[in-house]
């Protein structure tokens, strides 16, 4: 799924299937992206793919920005025994959600606002 960051999407619980017949748990992961500088909206130059937005525009856009961070979180897994795959998929999706309202309420707001922010600006005329 892809969105600017602000909310999860509702996971599609088919992905679930092999874990409840295989019995193998599900291990919760959320990515948090998040910046230090104040010039860069994570949710609209790394995270979000619009459908106008064409590959390598985006790809330059993500590898200028210097201040670009990451937290990879991981939840407690999840086992499959007794549930259905949408079960499962619920609990996935509501682990996830709170892996990232924790990683929301300890990340560092922007302290940082200037031509340092990015490595490489764009040539005027050269939409990203």
């Amino acid at each position: 799924t892809s969105t600017d960051g602000e909310k999860v999407l509702p996971f599609q619980s088919a992905f679930f299937e092999a874990c409840c017949r295989s019995g193998r748990p599900v291990v919760p992961v959320a990515l948090h992206w998040s910046s230090t500088c104040g010039q860069v909206s994570v949710g609209e130059e790394v995270a979000y793919w619009r459908p106008e937005h064409t590959f390598l525009p985006h790809l330059i856009r993500f590898l200028s920005i210097r201040t670009l961070q990451v937290q990879v979180l991981f939840g407690a897994p999840l086992a499959p025994a007794g549930k259905s795959r949408i079960q499962l998929a619920r609990e996935a999706h509501e682990e996830v959600c709170r892996l990232l309202d924790e990683a929301r309420s300890t990340a560092p707001g922007p302290v940082f606002s200037g031509p340092g922010c990015r490595g490489v600006e764009p040539e005027a005329g050269v939409n990203l």
